[in-house]
């Protein structure tokens, strides 16, 4: 099917920690959480939803801290533009199959980061959305060109494989 690898609920943790006690010189830890779920809603349309964090703590280097934008995370903003130690960002797109191995996506996003999880402010929210264009290379590996926009800047995306 183009528009979905599968339909259902999905739920992946990563956890990465370069503890102290272990001679390391910058002792830190993360961890990422994924959740989504992809749920037909007419013949070749498929909802996606995807909510996304990832939350440093510790001496974080630079470029270990949570990030968002790029290619699979609110597409329109360069990706590690914005950097910190908790990143969340939710993502809903619309995939529809137009006609044979032809499809297109829309889609609408927020997020944000902050130094610490108590720190996530409205204020701060950050927005996105997009249209794209997907080609069905072979059996659920679709080759897409994904337009994003963010507040005060855009992207052109080629990639290989859904966002998420």
């Amino acid at each position: 099917n183009l528009t979905a690898p599968s339909s259902g609920w999905l739920a992946w943790v990563d956890m990465k920690s370069s503890p102290k006690f272990l001679a390391n010189r910058m002792a830190f830890s993360h961890t990422e959480i994924n959740v989504a779920t992809y749920v037909p809603v007419w013949t070749g349309g498929i909802a996606a939803w995807r909510a996304h964090g990832k939350f440093c703590f510790g001496d974080v280097p630079w470029s270990m801290l949570a990030t968002f934008g790029g290619s699979h995370s609110m597409r329109g903003y360069y990706e590690g533009r914005y950097r910190d130690k908790c990143e969340y960002d939710v993502t809903m797109e619309l995939r529809q199959n137009i006609w044979g191995r032809v499809g297109a996506v829309a889609w609408a996003g927020v997020g944000s980061v902050a130094r610490e999880i108590d720190r996530f402010t409205s204020k701060h929210i950050l927005t996105n959305f997009g249209i794209g264009y997907r080609w069905e290379f072979k059996k659920n590996c679709n080759v897409r060109l994904d337009f994003g926009i963010g507040r005060g800047e855009s992207s052109f995306i080629f990639n290989i494989n859904e966002a998420f």
